[in-house]
């Protein structure tokens, strides 16, 4: 763990956890002092497979062979409050061409 931030007075810290020994260099969790734990869990080859944020979402990645982001979904516990506007899943969208300012 290390303390990445610290308030003098108030002693609130923003705590860092380093993963597991596939990914020692990994950040796996995060702990901030107002709101919670953010945890991430790895794949073998080093990508990110889920992430849970403070509310308890969970978003899961699927990548390609070269450790591209392909697909995301993400999982809203039944009891979070936006649940019923958010959609449980969020598709990717493919980039288009990149549009240059045309100087007249």
């Amino acid at each position: 763990m290390i303390e990445a931030w610290e308030d003098s007075q108030t002693h609130q810290d923003t705590e860092y956890y380093y993963g597991a020994a596939k990914h020692p260099g990994a950040v796996t969790k995060t702990t901030y002092p107002d709101s919670g734990d953010v945890t991430v869990a790895y794949n073998d080859d080093g990508t990110v497979n889920t992430r849970t944020d403070q509310r308890g979402w969970t978003v899961t990645y699927t990548c390609d062979d070269a450790r591209r982001v392909t697909a995301r979904e993400t999982s809203i516990p039944t009891t979070s409050t936006m649940a019923a506007t958010t959609p449980a899943s969020v598709p990717l969208q493919k980039a288009g061409p990149l549009l240059r300012p045309s100087i007249r």
